[in-house]
């Protein structure tokens, strides 16, 4: 058997310490290598994703500014419809207070004719008319009488007539 020297036992050792070394320093180069094109890589797809939402995000802006421009055309839509609203209310008020107008015309007239109706059926006999037409004191005053009875029996027709335009 050999004796080796403590200087031969000691290279032999870090050549040994050594090539291990080299081999676990070969190893983790490309451990280190394969991590590094590995993390490349996701750098690369981070770089990717991020052109992609920069892209998305400008797209979301302008969809975010096209549903604003949409919004509010709605608010003045709506606030049109609600103005449009408030004016058909206010015709159809107004329309209320005229029937309502012409309603009570309408029992004005039905109340005046009643009234000429009953005066005219006290009155009612031709005879009536002549008396009164020969009481007068002379011809003017017969005249005037004369005239006065045509206008109230055309005014009884104006009536009638009023009263028939009112109820169609």
């Amino acid at each position: 058997m050999r004796v080796f020297s403590l200087q031969t036992v000691f290279l032999l050792l870090v050549f040994f310490a050594g090539a291990t070394a080299f081999t676990l320093l070969a190893q983790d180069v490309n451990t280190l290598e394969e991590n590094k094109k590995k993390i490349e890589q996701e750098i690369a797809y981070s770089n990717k994703i991020l052109e992609e939402t920069t892209q998305s995000k400008e797209l979301t802006l302008d969809q975010l500014m096209v549903l604003r421009a949409k919004i509010s055309k709605r608010a003045n839509l709506l606030a049109t419809i609600q103005k449009q609203l408030l004016n058909v209310e206010s015709r159809i008020s107004r329309s209320s207070r005229e029937i309502d107008r012409l309603q009570n015309e309408l029992s004005g007239l039905r109340k005046e004719y009643a009234r000429m109706i009953k005066i005219a059926y006290k009155n009612r006999g031709s005879y009536n008319k002549l008396i009164f037409l020969f009481s007068a004191d002379d011809f003017n005053q017969a005249f005037q009488r004369l005239k006065y009875l045509q206008q109230y029996a055309a005014f009884r027709r104006t009536q009638i007539e009023r009263i028939e335009t009112a109820t169609r």
